[in-house]
C-alpha cells in the first residue's frame, strides 16, 4: 500500500504542475491583461500579460485569440489593416488554431 500511496503523491505532483498550475497562472494573466485594458486601456501592459499567460500554458488557446483580438483592435483605429500589426494578429489567431484546431468559434 505504501507504493500505491507513493503512486497516487506522484500522480498528484505531476498533475499540478502540469495541469492546474500552469492553467491557473495563465487565467491570472489573461485576468489582469483584461482589466489593465478596461481601466487604464494599457496596451502595452496588457500584451505583456497576455504573452505570460501564453508563456505559462502554451497548450491553452485562449491567450493566443485573446493576443489577436488585441492586435486587430490596435491595427483597426489607423486603418494600417494590411500591416505587420495585422499580420502579428493573424499569427496569433493561426496559434489559437493550432491549439485547438475543431473550435469553430477561432476560426471566424
Amino acid at each position: 500500500t505504501a507504493f500505491i500511496s507513493i503512486g497516487f503523491a506522484a500522480l498528484l505532483v505531476a498533475c499540478l504542475f502540469s495541469a492546474v498550475i500552469p492553467a491557473t497562472v495563465a487565467g491570472l494573466c489573461m485576468n489582469a491583461a483584461e482589466s489593465v485594458l478596461a481601466q487604464r486601456n494599457d496596451v502595452a501592459t496588457a500584451r505583456r500579460f497576455l504573452d505570460q499567460a501564453i508563456k505559462a500554458d502554451g497548450r491553452d488557446p485562449q491567450p493566443y485569440v485573446l493576443r489577436a483580438q488585441l492586435e486587430h483592435d490596435t491595427a483597426r483605429p489607423s486603418g494600417d489593416l494590411a500591416g505587420a500589426t495585422m499580420e502579428s494578429a493573424l499569427a496569433f489567431l493561426r496559434g489559437a488554431v493550432d491549439r485547438d484546431p475543431e473550435n469553430s468559434k477561432t476560426w471566424g
